[in-house]
C-alpha cells in the first residue's frame, strides 16, 4: 500500500497535468473578458458612440457586437509550467458593419 501511495505521490509531483495551472472555467472566462475589455485596440476598432450588445465566448475566442459592428477576438493560449491563471494573447479581427 505504501508503494502505491509513493508512487502516486510521484506522479503528481513531477507529471502534473496541465489543467492544475488553470483557474475554474468562470473565472477564466472573467480574466479572458476584462483583458478584452481593458486592451486599447477595443477603443482603436470600434467607434466611442458604440454601445457593446452582447459578449458571446465561441470556439477560440469571444464575439463581441456593439450597435454598428460584430468583432471577433481569438484567444490564443501560451503554454505554461508553473500554476495560476492561464496566460495567453489577444488577436483583434477586423470589426464587420451589422446590416442596418
Amino acid at each position: 500500500m505504501m508503494k502505491i501511495l509513493r508512487y502516486a505521490l510521484f506522479i503528481l509531483t513531477f507529471f502534473r497535468p496541465q489543467y492544475f495551472s488553470v483557474l475554474p472555467p468562470l473565472f477564466e472566462n472573467i480574466a479572458e473578458i476584462k483583458a478584452i475589455l481593458d486592451d486599447q485596440r477595443l477603443g482603436q476598432m470600434l467607434e466611442s458612440g458604440e454601445s457593446i450588445e452582447e459578449i458571446k465566448h465561441v470556439e477560440n475566442g469571444y464575439v463581441l457586437k456593439t450597435n454598428r459592428h460584430r468583432l471577433f477576438v481569438k484567444i490564443r493560449f501560451k503554454h505554461s509550467e508553473k500554476p495560476g491563471p492561464a496566460e495567453f494573447d489577444l488577436e483583434f479581427k477586423t470589426p464587420h458593419l451589422l446590416q442596418e
